[in-house]
């Protein structure tokens, strides 16, 4: 009797693993797939006075799995998205020269709402190292890797 409840309870955790851990691999693999699968374009528009220009953001993303409080730190500024699902996601703000020549430095989302992941490039323009921060519940996360930011492209 024991040997049955112990079995459901033991395909009741594995299900319930797969369900939760599912919307982390499905982005992650098609990320790794397809890495222009979420990208961000920043385009200038239009200046608004001396002092700021007027910016058209574009994000490009092609996996099922919807991003929750979707977040693009450029400068100092903070542009807010929400949610976005597949296709193309667009924003218009004004934002000062100072910033814009800052560039990215923070993009912030959440998978399905269940895993945060916050890429934070770093201030120095001479590593091009970016950070990536993988949240969920209570566990964090963290490595680096090499990704060139928009100020180091060439």
């Amino acid at each position: 009797m024991f040997i049955i409840l112990r079995y459901t309870l033991m395909l009741v955790a594995v299900f319930s693993l797969i369900v939760v851990l599912l919307p982390l691999i499905e982005f992650v693999s098609g990320v790794l797939e397809n890495p222009a699968c979420f990208k961000i374009d920043v385009v200038e528009q239009r200046p608004v006075d001396y002092e700021s220009i007027e910016v058209r953001i574009y994000i490009s993303y092609c996996s099922n799995v919807p991003l929750k409080e979707v977040r693009i730190c450029i400068g100092d500024r903070e542009i807010l998205f929400g949610s976005i699902i597949r296709g193309e996601h667009v924003k218009e703000v004004a934002i000062s020269r100072k910033e814009l020549e800052k560039g990215l430095k923070k993009i912030e989302f959440s998978i399905a709402g269940l895993y945060r992941l916050r890429f934070s490039a770093l201030a120095s323009i001479y590593t091009g190292f970016c950070h990536c921060f993988i949240s969920f519940p209570r566990i964090s996360l963290g490595f680096s890797s090499g990704l060139k930011t928009f100020k180091d492209a060439p």
